[in-house]
């Protein structure tokens, strides 16, 4: 760009609806900052077509892994699945939609384990990309679904009435068999998994975090509920009213935890495939980043801040334009 001011328009293209931002740019000593912003959500009729295209956009092969001590990643490109490993049994946390369970099942079984091992299914949220595939592996393997009584009710219904996308993203029903709180804790084999709800990105959306061993030491891994919110509707949303309240609370739990290693339920936001190149024999571990959690939180109250004040801007201009249009003109 040259010259000193600019805009741009930003979209991000979802299955069920398109964000569009409008900034408006100044350049202030030597670099460009954004002075104005207005954000737009539109949805759109998206169809099997296009759900399936983003599907399988996230949900290509990868290679499984082990993270850390007994943590292996066993999910696609950009929908993460772990697995836990103890030798009374092992804990699987997310199986991704139904489409994806095949390839999760493939991972285990390459790694050495059997899928028929897991004894524990906790589930991060309850959106179809996450747990669409807990029905039927509960099936095969008789494994113990665990979630939060809010998400426990939303998977009960299959993903419909969700607060977001309402219907449109639903999934084969499952009932929970153990409804888990805030604090309370999962336990197989040595392996302690701990819940902290962090609520916002669904109103049951719940982190683990677990302490595990390698080479001798010991490691804090926290696996990170999605905390995005910002395309979601934060002002005067009638089915989640205090999204805003709920979000922020789960920031400043973060910010309140240790992780040496943080991971989460999308791989771009702990940049898995990134990590996972650099992973070698005898190099330091590019997972263990004791900073990582603390800047992620940064990005996320700085995402939630901006979609907020945008909606805010937006809701006035069009508060403000009713008005005008509501004048006599004499």
């Amino acid at each position: 760009m040259s010259g000193s001011a600019a805009s741009a328009v930003l979209t991000l293209n979802y299955p069920k609806v398109n964000f569009t931002d409008h900034v408006s740019l100044l350049k202030i000593a030597g670099q460009w900052k954004i002075v104005s912003k207005v954000f737009y959500a539109n949805r759109r009729d998206a169809g099997e077509e296009a759900i399936k295209g983003t599907l399988e956009n996230r949900s290509r092969p990868v290679e499984p892994r082990k993270i850390i001590g007994n943590v292996y990643y066993v999910g696609t490109n950009l929908i993460s699945s772990f697995l836990i490993t103890t030798p009374a049994g092992h804990i699987l946390l997310d199986t991704g939609h139904t489409q994806m369970l095949p390839q999760v099942e493939a991972n285990i079984e390459e790694l050495g384990f059997k899928p028929q091992d897991v004894k524990l299914l906790p589930n991060s949220l309850a959106h179809f990309d996450h747990c669409g595939g807990f029905a039927e592996f509960k099936q095969e393997t008789g494994a113990t679904v665990v979630a939060t009584q809010a998400d426990g009710e939303l998977m009960a219904r299959g993903g419909k009435d969700d607060f977001a996308w309402g219907d449109d993203l639903a999934y084969k029903p499952v009932k929970p068999d153990r409804i888990i709180s805030d604090g309370e804790s999962v336990e197989l084999g040595g392996a302690c998994l701990t819940a902290h709800l962090t609520l916002g990105h669904t109103k049951g959306c719940k982190s683990w975090s677990i302490r595990v061993e390698d080479n001798g030491r010991p490691y804090d891994v926290v696996f990170v509920c999605g905390l995005t919110v910002s395309t979601y509707k934060l002002t005067n949303n009638e089915k989640y009213p205090n999204i805003v309240e709920d979000a922020r609370t789960s920031l400043r739990k973060f910010r309140a935890m240790h992780a040496d290693v943080m991971l989460a339920p999308h791989g771009f936001y702990f940049d898995y495939e990134a990590k996972a190149a650099r992973q070698k024999p005898e190099s330091p571990n590019p997972f263990v980043d004791p900073t990582e959690l603390g800047r992620h939180v940064d990005e996320m109250e700085k995402d939630l801040n901006d979609a907020l004040q945008a909606q805010e801007r937006q809701r006035g201009a069009l508060s403000a334009h009713t008005s005008l249009r509501g004048r006599k003109v004499r």
